[in-house]
C-alpha cells in the first residue's frame, strides 16, 4: 500500500481486526477502515478501535457481515462515530426475520421499533 500512488482512497477492512497482532502498522497507508461489529465482540473493544482509528486519523465505515437484520442493528448505536455505512448483511438473505430492515434504492429501512 505504501507504494500505490492513485487518487483513490483504500478501506482496511480484513487487516481492521482485533485478532490482528501488527494492527497499527498494518493500516497506516490505508485512508479508512471497515469496523464490523464481529471482528470486534464487546461495546468497549469497538469504542477501543474507534478511539484508535480515529487518533491515526482513519475515516471509519462502519460495515457488517451478511447477517440477519438482528445482528445489524447493534451498529445503530456507533452511527455518529462513522463516516460512512455498509449495513446490507440481510439484503442477501433469501429470509430475513420479520420486521427486518429492508433496502430500497441503496437505502435502509429500519422496520423494528425499539422499546
Amino acid at each position: 500500500m505504501k507504494n500505490i500512488k492513485s487518487k483513490i482512497n483504500f478501506c482496511a477492512d480484513e487487516s481492521f481486526h482485533i485478532k490482528n497482532k501488527n494492527l497499527i502498522k498494518n493500516i497506516q497507508h490505508y485512508a479508512y477502515v471497515n469496523l464490523k461489529l464481529d471482528k470486534f465482540g464487546t461495546h468497549e473493544n469497538i469504542l477501543k478501535y474507534i478511539a484508535m482509528a480515529k487518533k491515526l486519523k482513519k475515516k471509519i465505515m462502519l460495515g457488517c457481515m451478511v447477517s440477519s437484520s438482528l445482528s445489524i442493528y447493534p451498529a445503530l448505536r456507533y452511527f455518529n462515530n462513522c463516516n460512512y455505512y455498509d449495513l446490507d448483511g440481510a439484503y442477501f438473505l433469501k429470509k430475513d426475520r420479520l420486521r427486518g430492515i429492508t433496502y430500497r434504492n441503496g437505502l435502509a429501512k429500519i422496520n423494528f421499533k425499539f422499546y
